[in-house]
């Protein structure tokens, strides 16, 4: 695990806490399949942050975070493949 300091643990913490509360809240609605009996272990969020310059131009930043910064590299290829799959064959 990387090293961080205690308030990047407690928004990592609070970031995991979030995104499994978003996912049981579209269990709740019927979004998805029952989660009786499953954990969250992993996680890959993708931002996207834009700015604009005084003249216009935009400038763009993007990062990946996973969920204690060492999840292995195939996972995070896996479960982003996954994403780009749903996606492209959402009705």
């Amino acid at each position: 695990m990387c090293s961080r300091t205690e308030q990047q643990n407690k928004a990592y913490a609070d970031l995991s806490t979030a995104l499994d509360a978003v996912v049981r809240a579209n269990v709740e609605a019927g979004e998805r399949p029952p989660l009786d009996g499953y954990i969250l272990t992993d996680y890959v969020v993708t931002v996207h942050y834009i700015s604009y310059d005084d003249e216009g131009h935009s400038n763009t930043w993007t990062d990946v975070i996973d969920r204690d910064g060492d999840t292995p590299e195939y996972r995070i290829i896996g479960m982003l493949e996954y994403a780009k799959h749903i996606v492209l064959n959402a009705d």
